[in-house]
C-alpha cells in the first residue's frame, strides 16, 4: 500500500489588509481617547480654580465671622479677599488699602485663568456680611471666572452667601 503524503498548505497567517485594518481601529480608538483626555483635564483645570477661589472666599468669611485677630491687634478684626493677576490675597482689615501686611494669606493663581467682576471683597466681623463701603448693600458681587474657553460665575450676596 502505498501513501500518498500530500501536503497541506497552512493560511494561519494574517494577510496585509488584515494588519491595516488592525492598525486602523487601533489608531482611531487611541486618537479618540486622547482628544477626550485633553477635554477632561480642561474640565478639571478650570473647575480646580473655580474650588479655589470659592475655598479663598469662604475662609476670609470664617475668620470674620468668628472674630479672628492675627498678628498685633485685641480685638476681632474684619477679613476680606483682594483679586489681583496671579493670585488671591486674604486680608485682615477694613480694606486691601489699610490691611495688616504682615498676615496677608497669598493664594497663586492659574496663569492660565481669568478672574474678572471684582477684585475686593469685605466681610462684616460676626455677621459675615459683605461690607457696606465696598458694595452696595442690595446688590450681589459677581466674580466670572474663565479659563480655556469656560466660563463661570462665583456670585456673593450681600449677605455673604457664596454660590457657584
Amino acid at each position: 500500500m502505498k501513501s500518498h503524503n500530500t501536503s497541506i498548505q497552512d493560511n494561519s497567517g494574517m494577510t496585509m489588509i488584515e494588519i491595516v485594518v488592525v492598525i486602523g481601529i487601533i489608531t482611531i480608538l487611541f486618537s479618540l481617547g486622547f482628544f477626550v483626555d485633553l477635554s477632561t483635564y480642561s474640565r478639571y483645570s478650570h473647575r480646580s480654580e473655580v474650588d479655589v477661589i470659592v475655598s479663598v472666599l469662604e475662609k476670609a468669611r470664617s475668620q470674620s465671622m468668628n472674630n479672628k485677630c492675627f498678628g498685633s491687634c485685641t480685638d476681632g478684626k474684619t477679613h476680606g479677599v483682594y483679586i489681583t493677576s496671579g493670585q488671591y490675597v486674604i486680608f485682615q482689615g477694613n480694606d486691601y488699602a489699610s490691611r495688616d501686611l504682615a498676615v496677608d494669606e497669598i493664594t497663586t493663581a492659574n496663569p492660565n485663568s481669568s478672574a474678572t467682576g471684582f477684585t475686593e471683597v469685605v466681610f462684616e466681623q460676626l455677621t459675615g456680611k459683605l461690607k457696606p463701603q465696598i458694595s452696595p448693600m442690595d446688590s450681589e458681587l459677581t466674580l466670572t471666572v474663565t479659563q480655556e474657553g469656560k466660563t463661570s460665575k462665583i456670585h456673593i450676596n450681600n449677605q455673604g452667601r457664596i454660590n457657584w
